[in-house]
């Protein structure tokens, strides 16, 4: 069977194919990588070959260097046996988001900060 292929029109001049995978330029042959879908504390996300680390929702109970379990895999695609291991980095906070009140003609004004804590997980497979 002939793989389908689909383009993707960058600009006026160039169109890019998407195939599953990488297409290795050199060689001019079809690169596959597995990759697979988790549900980690109720959010997907999706981990490939190539992803080293991944921010996910602070998790409290876990301690830097501990083993989280992945074990809701969603979807895999490649090797069937192959399961994503993580391992907790460190715990970090991100970007720090501003609210801002105010009530026009009123001189109120209220000014508030949050920043949010995300836990960053080493992958490897």
């Amino acid at each position: 069977m002939e793989e389908r292929r689909t383009f993707l029109r960058q600009s006026a001049f160039l169109a890019l194919p998407i195939t599953k995978g990488k297409l290795d330029t050199h060689n001019s042959l079809l690169v596959t990588t597995m990759f697979a879908i988790v549900e980690i504390s109720g959010e997907q996300f999706k981990i490939s070959e190539s992803t080293t680390k991944l921010r996910v929702p602070y998790m409290a109970g876990a301690a830097e260097g501990q083993e989280v379990s992945l074990d809701n895999v969603l979807f895999s695609d490649g090797s069937a046996s192959a399961k994503p291991l993580a391992t907790v980095r460190g715990h970090i906070r991100g970007e720090k988001v501003i609210v801002f009140h105010k009530k026009r003609r009123k001189r109120y004004r209220k000014t508030n900060g949050h920043t949010q804590r995300y836990t960053e997980l080493a992958i490897s497979w």
